[in-house]
């Protein structure tokens, strides 16, 4: 099953009535009154992809590409691999702050 693809963000409708959680133009979910819980709820959803995005680079670096263990390369504990699209990507701590400020609607 397939997610709608692209930055989810939080969005208010008629200014203070409701929330939209939106890629773009295409709404994915509706709340109907805004709350403190139901805006934390919406941020929390909305960060679902990046949370996504994180947790599948955690596992390809811990289960290694098959052939080698990663050995840490992405945190520097060894060189990079030059043919590693993980280590010359924005790494694992970034990915998940970057999560957690979605989730926390801090970004």
């Amino acid at each position: 099953m397939e997610y709608t693809k692209g930055e989810w963000k939080v969005t208010r409708w008629n200014s203070t009535r409701g929330l939209h959680i939106k890629v773009g133009s295409v709404i994915i979910a509706s709340i109907e009154k805004i709350t403190p819980q139901n805006e934390a709820n919406a941020h929390l959803i909305a960060a679902a992809p990046a949370m996504e995005e994180a947790l599948e680079k955690l596992l390809r670096v811990v289960k290694g590409d098959g052939n080698r263990p990663h050995h840490n390369a992405c945190y520097g504990e060894i060189d990079p691999h030059p043919d590693c699209a993980l280590c010359n990507s924005i790494t694992i701590e970034e990915l998940g702050y970057k999560a957690l400020a979605l989730a926390k609607g801090k970004e």
